[in-house]
């Protein structure tokens, strides 16, 4: 139960990693969107990211390298994205971030039901 549990999880967090970086879900038809469009920085940055992290907890301890690379991704990547290239298409902020959550309503607890 528990090898079920943990592989569902993992393949979760993937389909749903692939589908915030690359806009398409983990499907049988993934390779083919992601191959429609094969020139996506952030697919490209995702991956080396990804490369990188791997590389970083075999030369340090993962409760040090896994928040270190977090934040230093996060800041790095928010500066070159707001500052460096602000300009570029490639740079663009609706690219790379979320779109703002400008249709939430704040709710009182209590008026939730």
């Amino acid at each position: 139960m528990m090898a079920g549990f943990l592989a569902s999880t993992g393949w979760l967090m993937a389909s749903g990693g692939l589908n915030i970086i690359a806009g398409t879900p983990l499907t049988v038809a993934s390779p083919a969107a992601v191959m429609e469009n094969p020139r996506r920085p952030e697919l490209l940055a995702g991956i080396v990211l990804t490369v990188l992290l791997a590389l970083l907890q075999r030369r340090f301890h993962p409760a040090v390298a896994i928040p270190a690379f977090m934040i230093a991704t996060s800041v790095l990547g928010n500066v070159a994205l707001r500052y460096l290239c602000p300009r570029e298409h490639a740079c663009a902020a609706s690219q790379w971030f979320f779109p703002p959550f400008d249709r939430l309503q704040w709710l009182p607890p209590g008026s939730w039901t």
